[in-house]
């Protein structure tokens, strides 16, 4: 017994002995920190470092699974009905990549309906990224190939107006600012240089015929020669094998990519395939002269 404190015996403390760790614990929980700190290092920093095209991939995967969610849709390999659905799309080559690419940045970026006048520099010249309509869409993603429209079709105009609708508009000298984003000036130029493909698509292996990349023109509500409408194809397709398209509809506002191609009256359905498209611009107008691609500032 040691000293007596308020008549309750107390222990003299003698040393304390340190508890141990095990060793194959220490190890254990050592390695469990690291793996915890560099998966916390991979979800925080590792997005900044992906890939641009990984990322557009990855964001239109989310937008694809939340409407499916919403609508209680998917993506099927079978019609309803049970039909079978032809293979689709096949192996895509890189200018279709870049086309399909282009079109569902447009769509991530929200690009807002804009069919005002822009005053814009020649070449290379653009509205406000944000901005656009349509035929904006047709110009930045064949642009994305490395052929600028806006070059493309004031030469072409000026060379050969009788291939354009001039009469149209009050103002019939060129404007290197608007000739281009004219729809039926583009509607023109592309079905004179592109591909023709057909428009029939009242059964799954037509609808199979458009392949992504591909642009269609379409009506409007009214009997007119000239279209209301253009868009790209992308590389889904609805539960009736119906590809669906990257758009600018003036009722929706918004550049999207939940509209069937089908949706309205087809008028045209044309391939672009880059290096030929700028060989048959050239050989018509022989005397041009395209300023290339300004380098990006650093």
């Amino acid at each position: 017994m040691g000293r007596v404190s308020l008549g309750i015996p107390v222990m003299e403390a003698g040393p304390r002995r340190k508890r141990r760790t095990h060793p194959f614990l220490a190890g254990f929980l050592g390695v469990a920190t690291l793996i915890g700190v560099g998966w916390l290092w991979y979800q925080v920093f590792n997005p900044l470092f992906d890939d641009p095209r990984d990322w557009l991939k990855n964001e239109r995967r989310f937008r694809h699974e939340l409407r499916a969610v919403l609508t209680g849709s998917s993506r099927p390999d079978a019609a309803e009905g049970g039909t079978a659905l032809p293979d689709w799309p096949p192996p895509m080559d890189g200018a279709q990549r870049v086309l399909v690419a282009c079109a569902e940045a447009q769509v991530a970026r929200g690009v807002k309906l804009s069919t005002h006048y822009h005053p814009m520099s020649f070449p290379w010249g653009d509205v406000p990224e944000h901005l656009g309509s349509s035929p904006d869409l047709v110009v930045r993603c064949i642009r994305a190939t490395g052929v600028d429209l806006q070059q493309l079709v004031h030469i072409d105009r000026v060379n050969h107006p009788q291939r354009y609708p001039i009469h149209l508009w009050e103002r019939t000298a060129p404007d290197t600012s608007i000739d281009h984003r004219r729809l039926p000036n583009l509607y023109a130029f592309i079905r004179a240089f592109g591909e023709a493909q057909s428009v029939r698509h009242d059964t799954p292996e037509r609808l199979a015929a458009f392949l992504p990349g591909d642009f269609v023109f379409w009506a409007g509500s009214t009997a007119s020669e000239f279209p209301s409408l253009a868009g790209i194809v992308l590389d889904r397709r609805d539960a009736q094998g119906a590809p669906l398209v990257a758009t600018l509809y003036p009722d929706d506002g918004i550049m999207s990519d939940h509209h069937r191609v089908d949706e309205w009256p087809i008028l045209a359905h044309v391939r672009v395939r880059p290096d030929r498209f700028l060989e048959r611009f050239l050989e018509a107008n022989l005397k041009a002269r395209l300023v290339a691609r300004p380098q990006a500032t650093p």
